[in-house]
Protein backbone atom coordinates (compact mmCIF):
# COMPACT_ATOMS: atom_id res chain seq x y z
CA UNK A 1 0.00 0.00 0.00
CA UNK A 2 2.82 2.41 0.53
CA UNK A 3 4.53 1.25 -2.27
CA UNK A 4 1.38 2.61 -4.22
CA UNK A 5 1.22 5.48 -2.74
CA UNK A 6 4.83 6.55 -3.67
CA UNK A 7 4.36 5.60 -7.22
CA UNK A 8 1.48 7.91 -7.64
CA UNK A 9 3.81 10.60 -6.23
CA UNK A 10 6.33 9.93 -8.17
CA UNK A 11 4.38 9.94 -11.59
CA UNK A 12 5.85 13.35 -13.06
CA UNK A 13 4.04 15.05 -15.58
CA UNK A 14 1.18 14.49 -17.90
CA UNK A 15 1.85 15.58 -21.90
CA UNK A 16 -0.94 17.91 -21.34
CA UNK A 17 0.66 19.63 -18.58
CA UNK A 18 3.72 19.87 -20.41
CA UNK A 19 2.45 21.39 -23.35
CA UNK A 20 0.63 23.96 -21.54
CA UNK A 21 4.10 25.26 -19.84
CA UNK A 22 5.63 24.98 -22.92
CA UNK A 23 2.97 27.24 -24.49
CA UNK A 24 3.36 29.54 -21.20
CA UNK A 25 7.06 30.27 -22.02
CA UNK A 26 6.54 31.00 -25.58
CA UNK A 27 4.35 33.29 -24.74
CA UNK A 28 6.40 35.09 -22.03
CA UNK A 29 9.45 34.93 -24.66
CA UNK A 30 7.50 36.79 -27.64
CA UNK A 31 6.35 39.84 -25.23
CA UNK A 32 9.95 39.83 -23.60
CA UNK A 33 10.77 39.97 -27.16
CA UNK A 34 8.71 42.48 -28.82
CA UNK A 35 9.56 44.99 -25.09
CA UNK A 36 13.04 44.87 -25.86
CA UNK A 37 12.44 45.42 -29.53
CA UNK A 38 10.47 48.74 -28.61
CA UNK A 39 13.01 49.78 -26.27
CA UNK A 40 15.90 49.64 -28.36
CA UNK A 41 13.84 51.50 -31.14
CA UNK A 42 12.72 54.50 -29.15
CA UNK A 43 16.44 54.46 -27.79
CA UNK A 44 17.28 54.56 -31.41
CA UNK A 45 15.04 57.35 -32.00
CA UNK A 46 16.66 59.20 -29.41
CA UNK A 47 19.92 59.17 -30.13
CA UNK A 48 18.49 60.16 -33.30
CA UNK A 49 17.53 63.11 -32.34
CA UNK A 50 19.98 64.48 -30.45
CA UNK A 51 22.56 64.04 -32.80
CA UNK A 52 20.32 66.09 -35.12
CA UNK A 53 19.98 69.09 -32.23
CA UNK A 54 23.53 68.52 -31.73
CA UNK A 55 23.92 69.75 -35.05
CA UNK A 56 21.35 72.86 -34.65
CA UNK A 57 22.66 73.88 -32.00
CA UNK A 58 26.63 73.82 -33.57
CA UNK A 59 24.90 75.81 -36.22
CA UNK A 60 23.16 78.41 -34.52
CA UNK A 61 26.31 78.86 -32.31
CA UNK A 62 28.61 79.29 -35.42
CA UNK A 63 25.64 81.93 -36.75
CA UNK A 64 25.87 83.95 -33.30
CA UNK A 65 29.80 84.00 -33.32
CA UNK A 66 30.73 84.38 -36.80
CA UNK A 67 27.29 85.38 -38.70
CA UNK A 68 27.06 82.58 -40.90
CA UNK A 69 26.43 78.95 -41.61
CA UNK A 70 29.02 76.05 -42.10
CA UNK A 71 30.12 72.73 -42.95
CA UNK A 72 30.41 70.24 -40.39
CA UNK A 73 34.21 69.82 -41.08
CA UNK A 74 33.90 73.74 -39.77
CA UNK A 75 31.95 73.35 -37.25
CA UNK A 76 34.46 70.87 -35.78
CA UNK A 77 37.18 72.75 -36.70
CA UNK A 78 35.29 76.04 -34.69
CA UNK A 79 35.16 73.80 -31.33
CA UNK A 80 31.70 73.41 -31.78
CA UNK A 81 31.00 70.13 -32.65
CA UNK A 82 33.66 66.79 -31.68
CA UNK A 83 33.70 64.89 -34.38
CA UNK A 84 31.12 64.48 -37.59
CA UNK A 85 27.93 63.09 -37.66
CA UNK A 86 27.45 59.58 -39.33
CA UNK A 87 23.96 59.95 -39.24
CA UNK A 88 22.95 63.70 -39.87
CA UNK A 89 24.31 65.83 -43.21
CA UNK A 90 24.34 68.83 -43.52
CA UNK A 91 23.87 70.53 -46.75
CA UNK A 92 24.18 74.41 -47.33
CA UNK A 93 22.31 76.57 -49.59
CA UNK A 94 21.52 80.35 -50.46
CA UNK A 95 22.35 81.27 -46.94
CA UNK A 96 20.83 78.72 -45.26
CA UNK A 97 21.19 75.07 -44.45
CA UNK A 98 19.23 71.34 -44.81
CA UNK A 99 19.61 68.90 -42.67
CA UNK A 100 19.01 64.81 -43.25
CA UNK A 101 19.08 61.54 -41.57
CA UNK A 102 21.38 59.67 -42.94
CA UNK A 103 23.24 56.19 -42.18
CA UNK A 104 21.16 54.07 -39.02
CA UNK A 105 19.66 57.07 -38.71
CA UNK A 106 18.02 57.45 -42.79
CA UNK A 107 14.35 57.38 -42.32
CA UNK A 108 13.71 58.51 -39.46
CA UNK A 109 12.37 61.95 -40.48
CA UNK A 110 12.31 63.97 -43.65
CA UNK A 111 15.23 66.85 -44.91
CA UNK A 112 14.74 70.21 -42.87
CA UNK A 113 15.84 73.36 -44.12
CA UNK A 114 16.62 76.18 -41.98
CA UNK A 115 18.21 79.38 -41.92
CA UNK A 116 17.50 83.11 -42.19
CA UNK A 117 18.15 83.48 -45.79
CA UNK A 118 18.87 86.91 -45.40
CA UNK A 119 14.95 87.79 -44.34
CA UNK A 120 15.69 88.14 -40.39
CA UNK A 121 12.11 86.76 -39.31
CA UNK A 122 12.29 83.29 -40.31
CA UNK A 123 12.79 80.72 -37.33
CA UNK A 124 16.95 80.77 -37.66
CA UNK A 125 19.43 83.54 -36.96
CA UNK A 126 20.84 86.01 -38.82
CA UNK A 127 23.76 88.37 -38.86
CA UNK A 128 23.35 91.80 -39.44
CA UNK A 129 24.55 95.14 -37.68
CA UNK A 130 22.80 97.11 -34.89
CA UNK A 131 22.27 100.84 -33.30
CA UNK A 132 24.08 103.97 -34.24
CA UNK A 133 27.46 102.51 -34.15
CA UNK A 134 26.65 99.27 -35.92
CA UNK A 135 27.81 96.84 -34.13
CA UNK A 136 27.70 93.28 -35.74
CA UNK A 137 24.62 91.47 -33.99
CA UNK A 138 22.95 88.63 -34.75
CA UNK A 139 18.98 88.70 -34.82
CA UNK A 140 16.54 86.22 -34.43
CA UNK A 141 12.80 86.98 -35.00
CA UNK A 142 11.04 90.61 -36.19
CA UNK A 143 8.88 92.54 -35.06
CA UNK A 144 8.85 96.16 -32.79
CA UNK A 145 10.38 95.44 -29.52
CA UNK A 146 13.95 94.63 -29.48
CA UNK A 147 15.65 92.78 -26.60
CA UNK A 148 19.75 93.19 -26.44
CA UNK A 149 21.62 89.72 -25.65
CA UNK A 150 24.88 90.40 -24.24
CA UNK A 151 27.62 89.93 -21.72
CA UNK A 152 31.38 90.55 -21.23
CA UNK A 153 34.28 88.48 -20.72
CA UNK A 154 33.22 85.10 -20.20
CA UNK A 155 29.45 86.54 -20.17
CA UNK A 156 29.57 87.43 -23.45
CA UNK A 157 30.90 83.33 -24.50
CA UNK A 158 27.84 82.55 -22.61
CA UNK A 159 25.50 85.01 -24.10
CA UNK A 160 26.65 83.48 -27.37
CA UNK A 161 26.00 79.78 -26.40
CA UNK A 162 22.40 80.76 -24.85
CA UNK A 163 21.15 82.55 -27.77
CA UNK A 164 22.26 79.51 -29.72
CA UNK A 165 20.58 77.18 -27.84
CA UNK A 166 17.67 79.26 -27.71
CA UNK A 167 17.42 79.59 -31.26
CA UNK A 168 17.74 76.01 -31.93
CA UNK A 169 15.20 74.96 -29.29
CA UNK A 170 12.18 78.01 -29.77
CA UNK A 171 10.16 79.32 -32.02
CA UNK A 172 10.72 83.24 -32.52
CA UNK A 173 8.54 85.53 -30.28
CA UNK A 174 5.71 87.45 -31.97
CA UNK A 175 6.85 90.57 -32.10
CA UNK A 176 10.07 90.61 -30.70
CA UNK A 177 13.47 91.06 -31.98
CA UNK A 178 16.38 89.01 -30.25
CA UNK A 179 19.88 90.70 -30.77
CA UNK A 180 23.23 88.45 -29.60
CA UNK A 181 25.68 91.66 -29.50
CA UNK A 182 29.02 90.61 -28.76
CA UNK A 183 32.32 91.91 -27.16
CA UNK A 184 31.49 95.02 -28.43
CA UNK A 185 34.22 95.97 -31.33
CA UNK A 186 36.87 94.17 -29.44
CA UNK A 187 37.18 96.78 -26.76
CA UNK A 188 38.66 95.65 -23.47
CA UNK A 189 35.71 96.59 -21.94
CA UNK A 190 32.23 98.20 -22.34
CA UNK A 191 32.42 101.82 -22.64
CA UNK A 192 29.64 104.74 -21.64
CA UNK A 193 29.08 104.90 -25.16
CA UNK A 194 28.32 101.05 -25.82
CA UNK A 195 25.71 101.73 -22.33
CA UNK A 196 24.11 104.61 -24.25
CA UNK A 197 24.01 102.98 -27.34
CA UNK A 198 21.98 99.86 -26.17
CA UNK A 199 19.53 102.08 -23.56
CA UNK A 200 18.55 104.07 -26.61
CA UNK A 201 18.21 101.51 -29.02
CA UNK A 202 16.77 98.56 -27.06
CA UNK A 203 13.80 98.34 -25.11
CA UNK A 204 14.98 95.58 -22.70
CA UNK A 205 18.21 94.05 -22.13
CA UNK A 206 19.43 90.48 -21.16
CA UNK A 207 22.75 90.64 -19.69
CA UNK A 208 24.99 87.47 -19.33
CA UNK A 209 26.71 87.98 -15.95
CA UNK A 210 30.98 87.44 -16.49
CA UNK A 211 33.12 90.43 -15.79
CA UNK A 212 30.16 92.84 -14.73
CA UNK A 213 32.77 95.87 -15.24
CA UNK A 214 31.72 98.95 -17.13
CA UNK A 215 33.81 102.47 -17.02
CA UNK A 216 35.94 100.41 -14.50
CA UNK A 217 32.73 100.38 -12.24
CA UNK A 218 30.67 97.05 -11.29
CA UNK A 219 27.29 95.91 -12.36
CA UNK A 220 26.88 96.94 -15.95
CA UNK A 221 23.42 95.35 -15.27
CA UNK A 222 22.95 97.87 -12.75
CA UNK A 223 23.13 100.58 -15.14
CA UNK A 224 20.50 99.24 -16.98
CA UNK A 225 18.64 98.65 -14.67
CA UNK A 226 18.68 102.70 -14.31
CA UNK A 227 17.91 103.31 -17.66
CA UNK A 228 15.24 100.87 -18.76
CA UNK A 229 13.79 100.29 -15.17
CA UNK A 230 14.45 96.90 -13.19
CA UNK A 231 11.60 95.25 -14.78
CA UNK A 232 13.21 95.55 -18.33
CA UNK A 233 16.76 93.77 -17.68
CA UNK A 234 17.17 89.96 -16.71
CA UNK A 235 20.40 89.19 -15.58
CA UNK A 236 21.22 84.85 -16.23
CA UNK A 237 24.06 83.22 -14.64
CA UNK A 238 25.56 83.65 -11.27
CA UNK A 239 25.09 86.10 -9.58
CA UNK A 240 22.23 86.36 -11.66
CA UNK A 241 18.68 84.88 -10.52
CA UNK A 242 18.12 82.96 -13.79
CA UNK A 243 19.81 80.24 -15.17
CA UNK A 244 19.29 80.22 -19.10
CA UNK A 245 17.94 82.99 -21.59
CA UNK A 246 14.41 80.99 -22.12
CA UNK A 247 14.04 81.60 -18.09
CA UNK A 248 14.89 85.10 -18.01
CA UNK A 249 12.22 85.64 -21.04
CA UNK A 250 9.39 83.98 -19.35
CA UNK A 251 10.39 86.17 -16.03
CA UNK A 252 9.54 88.94 -18.23
CA UNK A 253 6.01 87.78 -19.08
CA UNK A 254 6.97 86.13 -23.15
CA UNK A 255 5.28 82.75 -23.90
CA UNK A 256 8.18 80.73 -25.84
CA UNK A 257 6.84 77.76 -28.17
CA UNK A 258 9.61 75.07 -28.49
CA UNK A 259 9.92 74.00 -32.10
CA UNK A 260 8.42 70.41 -33.16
Amino acid sequence: MQTDNRRRDDRGFTLVELLIVIVILGVLATITVFAVRGITDQGEESACAAEWKNLETAQEANMAQRGEYVTEAELVANGLLRNQSSTVDITLSGGDYELAFVGTCAGAGTPTTVGGGGGGGGSSATAGTFGVQSWPATFYGSGGTDIVIMGYGAGAGASASGFANFVASFEPIAGIRLVLLPDPNGDPQITLDHHVDVADEAERVVWFSGTDEILNGPHAWFRFELVLGGANVARVNSPGPYASLEIALQAMGYTLTAKP
